[in-house]
């Protein structure tokens, strides 16, 4: 499968390449992968065969490295959620990251952000936004 073969080659990359570009990211950090995933063959039999299109490799826990307990494969346009950039928050409907807040509200981050800081409870946060007259 070339997609399982391409991510498994990305994955070297962002582990050892120091000078890629996001080497600080992964191999700066200290993120590795099993000794047993230098060969391919090995990485397809764990893993790689569950390789469909549109899928990316996942790092369940994104502090430890890249082995068969800790990956899986998800959608592309799952992949961008599990930055450690992403801002988690407690809602009423469970822990979720902001976009997803705003989304279930359906209010624009800076509302969100308002109503973080002025520590709206959480049983409040997902409310929708009051509609205001215009007179």
């Amino acid at each position: 499968d070339t997609g399982a073969y391409n991510a498994w080659l990305s994955m070297k990359a962002r582990v050892r390449k120091k000078t890629g570009p996001i080497f600080k990211s992964y191999g700066a950090r200290g993120i590795k992968y099993c000794e047993r995933w230098e060969e391919f063959v090995n990485f397809y039999e764990d893993i790689g065969h569950l390789w469909t299109p549109g899928m990316t490799l996942e790092r369940i826990n994104n502090d430890r490295n890249y082995e068969p307990s800790n990956c899986k494969w998800i959608p592309k346009s799952e992949q961008s959620r599990n930055r450690r950039s992403i801002v988690w928050i407690e809602t009423s409907m469970g822990t979720m990251s902001v976009q997803d807040a705003c989304r279930a509200a359906g209010i624009s981050r800076g509302a969100m952000e308002h109503r973080i800081v002025a520590r709206w409870p959480v049983d409040r946060i997902l409310e929708p936004a009051r509609k205001t007259k215009n007179y």
